[in-house]
């Protein structure tokens, strides 16, 4: 009887210890995930790398748009992330590893690198393919290339209409970009002059931040005008001269929307140097200058993406399409406004990138 009860105590005992250890485990992948919100699209975890299998030692390429701003680098840290996490699921160490192939040109939006690099890359035969792609018009050979090879293709922070591209994580850009708007146009009084900065008008979100901005303006603030919208084209003129060229040609000029961090940093230099502190200014994306320019009252605020979040679930769905797994064709990865009523927020901060 003493023996048996000591079997019992001992039974409890290793139950006890696996319990803790699973709790551990449990609180060790929260910790692991807390910058990542859930991202759910029919019936798919995008936060969790669980039930994928690949090969070992395949690869996966990232080709993003640049490496010059701190969003690039975000996300790709949350590809790092899943990339790990999907190596402890499938218990791969070594040369069995999973391994990421990151890549971007050298110059934010150079097309011609990126096609470059998708040519070298396609000869490789990588497991999947993501892509940021910046003018949609562009890769169509690439992308048929992939096709004919069996090499599955998801878009990342920028896609393009094509049967090609099993699936696109990214932000819904009209809507940030009309929440910018709504913004701007309040900071103003509801009347007045804008001018917009943007990246380009090729990619699928430069397009949109355009339109979601335009759309909203002409439909609810009719003593609203967008007086001059302007792009960064050209890699000898900074965002800086761009924008305060502007302000000088308007000098009653209220507000000036930054859609992406390089024009939101550019339109704060070309403000503070031209010393017009009563202009108002939005901005895209985050990036540790725009946070210390919202805490000092020199911008009003900006709409961030969730680009942690966006690497994550790039990796999720490249790793679902090269396993032969379904995906849903969007993935809506979110996006939040910050102003200085929010930025010390634990909800907000996990999105902000340094």
């Amino acid at each position: 009887m003493k023996k048996f009860a000591g079997m019992l105590i001992a039974l409890g005992m290793i139950a006890g210890l696996l319990s803790g250890c699973a709790e551990a485990q449990v609180q060790a992948e929260e910790s692991e995930n807390e910058r990542i919100d859930p991202i759910a699209v029919n019936g798919i975890d995008y936060q969790s790398v669980f039930g994928i299998t690949m090969e070992p030692g395949s690869e996966i390429v990232m080709i993003a748009k640049g490496n010059a701003n701190q969003y690039w680098s975000a996300v790709r840290d949350g590809a790092e992330h899943a990339v790990t996490d999907l190596n402890a699921s499938l218990g791969y160490e070594g040369s069995d590893q999973i391994k990421l192939v990151y890549e971007a040109p050298d110059v934010e939006n150079d097309v011609e690198d990126q096609i470059n690099m998708l040519d070298e890359i396609l000869e490789n035969q990588p497991a999947a393919l993501a892509l940021a792609i910046i003018d949609m018009k562009s890769c169509e050979f690439q992308l048929e290339q992939a096709q004919e090879n069996d090499i599955p293709v998801v878009a990342f922070d920028s896609g393009k209409n094509s049967d090609i591209v099993q699936a696109t994580c990214a932000t819904d850009h009209y809507e940030a970009a009309a929440r910018a708007a709504q913004e701007l146009c309040g900071a103003i009084g509801g009347k007045g002059q804008l001018a917009v900065l943007l990246a380009d008008d090729s990619s699928e979100a430069g397009i949109q931040r355009r339109d979601g901005f335009m759309d909203k303006i002409r439909a609810d603030y009719p003593e609203v005008e967008v007086v001059n919208v302007s792009y960064m084209l050209d890699q000898d003129v900074s965002a800086e001269e761009i924008a305060e060229q502007v302000i000088r040609q308007y000098p009653q000029l209220d507000g000036y929307f930054g859609a992406n961090e390089v024009a939101s940093i550019g339109i704060l230099n070309a403000a503070k140097k031209l010393e017009d502190s009563r202009l108002k200014i939005v901005g895209f994306d985050s990036g540790e200058e725009q946070i210390e320019a919202v805490k000092e009252g020199r911008q009003v605020g900006f709409v961030t993406q969730k680009p942690y979040a966006i690497g994550y679930t790039t990796i999720v769905a490249a790793a679902r399409a090269a396993a032969g797994m379904p995906n849903a064709p969007e993935i809506n990865t979110g996006f939040v406004w910050v102003n200085a009523d929010n930025l010390e927020n634990d909800s907000i901060a996990r999105n902000l990138y340094q």
